[in-house]
């Protein structure tokens, strides 16, 4: 006997005719301001950091100049968002900034505010070394017209330290994260046995600042991916509502 797999279930956003922003990244000069140490006065967008050197975010601090170091290191930015990705911004609210890993764990300031860590610092040192970050900063924090300052605070517990990425990238919020779905069928896994009904709730969400068009599209198949049944349905979710 097969088994009848609940296998795709997709929301897709059907755009109006309002022009949405369409989002895209941008790269970040790969020369930082760098410093070792600990001073949270260098999270401030005001600290004057010209006599920092210059090191880059793709290699270790000990492959550049800072041999054996372990503890504390800053990193700074000052730039200012480039204007095709300006009017996104404002339109989703708010900027990503994403890179590979830190060498060990580290903290993330935009114009002085504290926006986000991964791992922890002493005296309760948690390690997050491999892996990803991606920080959101709100639109409150976000200069348009301005340079902003971008401060990473990395602590590294041994070994090499620092960030160790191929590049650091900012971009808009992306639209899926303002309007979100959550799912549940009563079935394991999604997998179900024979013909007796099922039960499947959707909630889909909107923090946007309009009401969005959306298609809820659900397929079911077979454990080899032969199609059983399709189904679509249109639905308006209301700015900042949910709708189940």
């Amino acid at each position: 006997m097969k088994k009848t797999l609940l296998s795709i279930l997709t929301l897709m956003l059907i755009l109006g005719c309002d022009q949405t922003p369409q989002v895209r990244e941008a790269e970040l000069d790969p020369s930082w301001k760098f410093q070792t140490g600990n001073d949270l006065q260098w999270a401030l967008p005001g600290f004057d950091d010209s006599q920092w050197p210059e090191i880059s975010p793709a290699t270790s601090w000990e492959n550049q100049g800072y041999a054996n170091y372990d503890g504390y290191g800053w990193y700074r930015k000052t730039f200012t968002i480039p204007q095709d990705i300006i009017k996104a911004v404002t339109y989703y609210g708010g900027l990503l900034i994403r890179y590979d890993n830190a060498d060990d764990s580290d903290a993330l300031y935009f114009n002085g505010q504290i926006i986000g860590a991964t791992g922890s610092f002493p005296p309760d040192y948690i390690s997050r070394y491999g892996e990803k970050r991606t920080y959101t900063v709100p639109l409150e924090y976000i200069k348009t017209d301005e340079p902003n300052t971008i401060a990473i605070q990395v602590y590294d517990g041994g070994g090499d330290g620092g960030l160790l990425t191929s590049a650091i990238i900012i971009q808009p919020v992306a639209p899926a994260l303002k309007i979100s779905m959550e799912y549940a069928v009563d079935a394991e896994n999604g997998v179900f046995m024979g013909e007796a009904p099922r039960t499947l709730s959707v909630k889909v969400s909107n923090q946007e600042e309009k009401n969005k068009k959306s298609v809820i599209h659900l397929a079911v198949t077979t454990d080899d991916y032969q199609q059983v049944q399709e189904f679509s349905r249109k639905i308006t979710v209301r700015s900042q509502e949910s709708m189940t």
